[in-house]
């Protein structure tokens, strides 16, 4: 046990590295927008800065900090990175529920202002 307490101590001093400090905190970022289609209907998560945060699926729109929430959890599953991969996207997105979507876009602009965008769609 005590073996475990040093080593969980350890890794938490580690300092975040590259692609995992960006991923770590989205509000560095200047948007993040993700929108799913699946079965005909639309998911967006989306995210502006300073402090603008909305979710919508089909005419439904949520706002304010239940939408921050729904958006940070999905930042931070997706890992978001400028070296991110599209069927990484993909392969989180299944996971989070979206297991016949038809296509995806995502949106990033990084504190840089450099704009990032993925996009998947199906094959017919």
């Amino acid at each position: 046990m005590r073996i475990l307490l040093i080593f969980v101590f350890v890794l938490l001093q580690l300092p975040l590295t590259g692609s995992q400090a960006l991923a770590a905190d989205y509000t560095n970022s200047q948007l993040f927008k993700v929108t799913i289609s699946q079965n005909g209907e639309e998911v967006e998560y989306e995210f502006e800065n300073p402090s603008h945060y909305e979710w919508e699926k089909g005419s439904t729109v949520i706002k304010g900090k239940e939408a921050e929430q729904k958006v940070a959890n999905l930042y931070h599953q997706l890992g978001i990175s400028a070296k991110t991969d599209v069927q990484e996207i993909k392969a989180t997105l299944v996971k989070q529920g979206y297991t016949e979507m038809d296509h995806f876009v995502v949106r990033w602009i990084d504190q840089d202002e450099k704009l990032y965008t993925w996009h998947w769609e199906k094959e017919k």
